[in-house]
């Protein structure tokens, strides 16, 4: 209910299949199911979040927090 909301980037949940990220580290803070998404690497890098089921992935929540290190 505290959520700053705009601090958020808006986007259609229907068209969006991937997040940059371009970091050593990085960790999924919302709820999402673990089976509809993945962290993509290339060497040590995480580029981004894959969204492998879109329908599963948002059905909890419709932010995304991902935390950057």
């Amino acid at each position: 209910d505290n959520v700053a909301t705009g601090k958020f980037r808006q986007a259609d949940l229907r068209d969006i299949r991937t997040i940059s990220i371009n970091s050593d580290k990085a960790k999924l803070i919302t709820t999402h199911d673990k089976d509809s998404y993945e962290f993509i690497k290339k060497d040590k890098v995480i580029t981004h979040l894959q969204i492998k089921d879109p329908q599963e992935f948002w059905k909890t929540s419709k932010f995304c927090v991902i935390e950057i290190k």
